[in-house]
């Protein structure tokens, strides 16, 4: 019966870690929201910083970080977001799947460009970066 309480008592964390936390959010960053108080990370993508500094096309540099955040607050624009907690990432942020109207937020933002399918915590968006990858290097129709 021991064996078993333990087995209870180590699966008690991960219920609480697969709570979904619903509720309007602010966005921190391109890969980074704020939900009741809590820092989600968005599972398995990796945005610009929002102060990062990147270079265009022609070499020109421009805000990066602060267009993927942007593109991220338009995405929820004060509507309610659903959010499950996979697990916990660096600095204490919750990692988490969020969606907004049936829509995955960390496909849309690789999906668009501006966040990385991020490896190493997961494969998740690995198709949708290449497909973006693959269109934004594709010659354009004329």
């Amino acid at each position: 019966m021991r064996p078993f309480a333990a087995l209870l008592l180590l699966a008690l964390p991960m219920q609480a870690l697969a709570a979904d936390l619903v509720g309007t959010v602010s966005v921190t960053d391109g890969d980074t929201l704020d939900l009741h108080g809590e820092h989600l990370r968005l599972h398995a993508i990796d945005a610009p910083e929002s102060s990062q500094v990147c270079l265009d096309g022609s070499g020109q540099k421009y805000l990066c970080g602060g267009r993927a955040a942007d593109a991220l607050d338009k995405l929820v624009a004060g509507r309610t977001v659903t959010c499950t907690v996979l697990g916990k990432a660096n600095w204490g942020r919750l990692t988490a799947r969020c969606a907004v109207g049936g829509v995955d937020l960390g496909a849309a933002m690789v999906t668009a460009g501006w966040a990385l399918a991020y490896r190493e915590y997961g494969l998740d968006y690995v198709a949708a970066w290449n497909a973006a990858t693959a269109v934004a290097i594709s010659p354009k129709a004329s």
